[in-house]
């Protein structure tokens, strides 16, 4: 079935700042920061409407002789710009410049183009995702296109389930409650015509129904399949896909007792589940087998995200469309721990989780994982724990230096890079660490790692265990002198730079008193320094004889 409205464009601001400000909802219209406005148009014309800030001691005045043809209509704070049918035989094209003056100087610039031979075009796009919550609420669509109106058509509906309002360049498309247990759907189609050409666009989009969608792929007949659910507080129905009736699970589920179901036939299923799932966790052969995809997040109540997906072959993870949906989750340890197939981290996939403190093991062994987006944890004001995150990630060779710039609470960093692909580290990339206490493995195994930026430790200035932090990094070439100046507490050191056999130049040092004051050399001056025990020494700079003061160390920094 479909539902028309035809639209014209319209427009309507309120602005309360004195300056002349210059507005338009048209389709046609484009508007820039330093108010001016592109209008773009087929030869067919048309009328273009602006509203401006003020309803008064304004001109609208068409420059030039396009005033034949491009026509300014002024009514208090409203401007029309009328443009003529434009019938060229050389097919080309004209512009017109409009000027809104204030007591004779321009406040603000239309730049209109007219093209006898241009054909109609329309575009649509959306803040958000193609999605209205099975609760109800609206989608927001906006129009751009060289013809200033346009028709609107909903088609694809079963059900008369979603209405539609025009208002200029914005169309709202707006549900209700979704009572009919179904996944509902819809095409937005938008289409604009000059003369004899027409341009359509279309927008597909759907209402929840609250369910979680799993899709399972059953390769032979008789084979069982096992749900990632389980925890202490389980409360859901599942519906296997399969025409089998529906199964309620209350209480505990265990991680090694699963909910399970045989399939008679090989095939693809989509299973559905409602209520509280407790923990999603795939660590199991018998899910990981089979769970190939999740199509809904729907509105399932999770509380923890604890190898969501652990081992599985997914490329991509798609995003909560419920808001809120993972408030309660405390913990994501792990949740793409094994991901063989994973390449790029699900950008917006935590910004509703504002409880986790633990993302430990997160992409753990994420061999071919190569992007991490900047603002992953920018919504996880509470993380602490980071530890083994990014453990060989192979494929990975640089990392945003903002990762954690959200995340002051972070303490546990321990292996975060170790045996990764990390080529560079940001220069600010620890500037969040003012709680870390451990730089334990950090780094260690980071065999492409090419240089340590100058500064990079400044911040951590209550960390004490530099532990293996480096190990075997052995594309480094040189440390930069002043890398622990901040680092006064450091009593750890064991092994911090062992086999780094490319290293030259001199090992850190601080001034003191116009003084060098090597790390092996910081007992001397335990008025500014933690002591560092000769057992917890051990191995600091162990195969490292490329540098300058190796022979000046004691034995104990170098011992294997």
């Amino acid at each position: 079935m479909a539902l028309s409205v035809l639209a014209l464009a319209g427009c309507s601001k309120d602005n309360a700042d004195k300056a002349l400000k210059l507005y338009s909802e048209s389709p046609a219209v484009t508007l820039s920061a330093d108010n001016e406005a592109a209008v773009e148009l087929t030869s067919e014309g048309g009328r273009v409407p602006f509203t401006l800030s003020s309803a008064y001691g304004w001109e609208a005045v068409v420059c030039s002789n396009a005033g034949e043809w491009c026509h300014a209509y002024q009514v208090n704070d409203k401007l029309t710009l009328a443009v003529d049918d434009y019938a060229s035989d050389d097919q080309g094209s004209r512009t017109a410049k409009v000027l809104i003056l204030e007591g004779g100087r321009a406040s603000a610039v239309i730049n209109l183009t007219q093209s006898a031979s241009a054909k109609p075009h329309i575009t649509l796009t959306s803040d958000g995702s193609p999605y209205i919550s099975y609760k109800g609420g609206e989608l927001k669509i906006n129009v751009s296109s060289n013809v200033p109106t346009y028709k609107v058509e909903l088609h694809d509906m079963d059900l008369n389930w979603v209405s539609c309002s025009v208002d200029g360049s914005l169309i709202t498309l707006k549900a209700g409650k979704n009572i009919t247990g179904e996944e509902m759907h819809a095409t937005l189609v938008v289409s604009a015509v000059s003369g004899s050409e027409a341009a359509v666009a279309e927008y597909a989009f759907k209402q929840g129904n609250g369910r979680m969608q799993l899709e399972y792929v059953i390769p032979e007949d008789g084979k069982t399949a096992a749900l990632p659910v389980c925890g202490y507080d389980v409360d859901c129905t599942i519906d296997w896909g399969d025409g089998s009736d529906e199964i309620t699970v209350k209480g505990r589920v265990s991680s090694y007792s699963r909910i399970e179901h045989q399939y008679a036939k090989a095939g693809t299923y989509t299973v559905s589940i409602s209520g509280t799932v407790d923990e999603f966790n795939s660590d199991d052969s018998d899910i990981t087998a089979y769970f190939k995809a999740v199509r809904s997040w729907g509105a399932v109540k999770i509380n923890s995200l604890e190898e969501a997906f652990k081992g599985t072959s997914m490329t991509q993870i798609p995003l909560p469309e419920e808001p809120g949906l993972f408030a309660d989750v405390e913990s994501v340890s792990g949740a793409f721990e094994n991901m063989a197939s994973l390449t790029a981290a699900p950008e917006g996939f935590f910004d509703t989780a504002v409880n986790v403190t633990d993302a430990s093991r997160l992409f753990y062994n994420c061999k071919a994982l190569v992007d991490v987006p900047e603002n992953l944890f920018a919504n996880m004001p509470a993380l602490e724990d980071v530890s083994n995150m990014f453990y060989n990630c192979q494929a990975l060779t640089a990392v945003p230096e903002g990762l954690f710039k959200s995340n002051r609470d972070i303490y546990l960093v321990s292996a975060l890079f170790s045996y990764s692909g990390l080529e560079t580290i940001p220069v600010g990339f620890f500037d969040f660490g003012e709680n870390i206490k451990m730089m334990i493995t950090v780094f260690a195994g980071c065999e492409k790692l090419k240089e340590i930026p100058s500064g990079l430790f400044d911040k951590l200035s209550g960390a004490t265990r530099f532990q293996s932090t480096f190990l075997n990094c052995t594309a480094l070439t040189s440390i930069p002198a002043a890398l622990f100046d901040n680092c006064k507490k450091i009593n750890i050191t064991q092994y911090m730079f062992m086999g780094c056999t490319g290293l030259t130049g001199e090992s850190p040092y601080t001034v003191v008193d116009g003084v060098k004051v090597h790390l092996y050399e910081r007992n001397g001056h335990l008025d500014v320094f933690t002591k560092i025990p000769n057992k917890d020494a051990k191995g600091t700079f162990a195969g490292c004889t490329g540098l300058s003061d190796y022979d000046s160390m004691p034995d104990k920094y170098k011992e294997n």
